[in-house]
């Protein structure tokens, strides 16, 4: 692969190396982040608050920064055109946020490919919870 999706925190964690970023360096590949869960962290608890308050201002598919204390960046909540609930975008290893979040919008322009539902599935098909 030239890139990976990782359905988990990349610099968007508690410790600031998430699984994203275990993934790409171990494979020494360009990996991206990618939760459903927001990490409260840093003065992040009202994190769904300021999404909320954003979308109602901003259109709906412009990603929203995340920024803790002291204007530590974390990464990105974004919603797809179909969605209600953000996901969060973080970059994991060799790759900048700026690249992160262009491709997560590419990808989520169309609701099949949505990464955090294909892992979702995958993971379910592995597991043998669901039938392919």
């Amino acid at each position: 692969p030239q890139i990976m999706l990782i359905d988990g925190c990349g610099i968007y964690h508690e410790r600031g190396f998430g699984l994203a970023c275990q993934v790409g360096i171990t494979l020494n590949l360009p990996t991206i982040g990618i939760s459903k869960t927001p990490v409260l962290l840093d003065g992040l608890t009202d994190i769904q608050a300021r999404c909320d308050s954003y979308w109602k201002v901003i259109a709906h598919d412009v990603p929203m920064a995340i920024y803790g204390r002291g204007e530590i960046f974390y990464g990105y909540a974004i919603r797809g055109p179909t969605s209600k609930k953000p996901q969060y975008v973080s970059p994991g290893h060799l790759i900048s946020p700026e690249i992160a979040i262009e491709i997560v919008k590419t990808i989520k322009q169309n609701p099949e490919l949505d990464p955090i539902k294909l892992a979702d599935k995958g993971g379910r098909v592995c597991c043998g919870t669901v039938r392919s």
